[in-house]
């Protein structure tokens, strides 16, 4: 197996079209956090131009890099960051330019997919989203977007009454308008219909 491989196999890239050169890995401090920096090369011909869809031909050159600093999972316990430089086209077609994409993160997104799928697994746990977005390398707020996005929320219906309905205050959260909150639920299925804020 070449070290390419090795690099690939060892940060769990599954994309064949990204290349290491030979000093591709050194630390760096980021936010003075010592972050571990994979620096890598993603290349390919493009099947057809993403803006105006026309297939790939003689019209397209190649129009530099633009780089993307993607947050990957830890290794050996330090923060890492994969130096991702993208290579740009130019199709004389439409006169507009293109990134090559990646199938490691989003369009768009500076946030690995292994990332994510590492917070869905720490979800499962019962830790704090901040704790979670500590360990993580990202912000509270991305830990409940990918919260939102790999788990189902219950939908609550509210354009029916059930045969049975059940009600009864209680004390929420501090936010609460009043003092007592109301609940509505199905008696027989215990489906949550809506949480009033206020009693009253």
């Amino acid at each position: 197996m070449s070290n390419q491989n090795y690099i690939i196999e060892m940060l769990e890239l599954k994309d064949n079209n990204i290349a290491f050169e030979e000093n591709f890995y050194y630390k760096e401090k980021i936010k003075n956090v010592t972050h571990k920096v994979f620096e890598g090369y993603l290349s390919y011909q493009p099947l057809c131009c993403s803006k105006c869809g026309v297939v790939f031909d003689e019209k397209f050159e190649k129009h530099g890099f633009i780089t993307s600093n993607i947050k990957i999972p830890d290794v050996a316990g330090f923060k890492s960051i994969l130096r991702l430089h993208k290579q740009r086209y130019l199709c004389k077609h439409c006169n507009k330019a293109f990134t090559l994409k990646s199938n490691i993160c989003d369009f768009g997104c500076f946030i690995s997919n292994n990332t994510k799928w590492k917070i869905a697994n720490d979800l499962r746990q019962k830790r704090s989203e901040k704790d979670i977005a500590i360990a993580n390398n990202v912000s509270p707020n991305t830990v409940e977007r990918i919260m939102d996005s790999y788990y189902n929320t219950v939908k609550i219906y509210k354009n029916y009454l059930p045969k049975v309905l059940s009600f009864d205050d209680f004390k929420s959260v501090k936010s609460a308008d009043g003092a007592m909150s109301f609940h509505l639920c199905n008696s027989e299925t215990g489906q949550t219909i809506d949480i009033v804020e206020d009693r009253l």
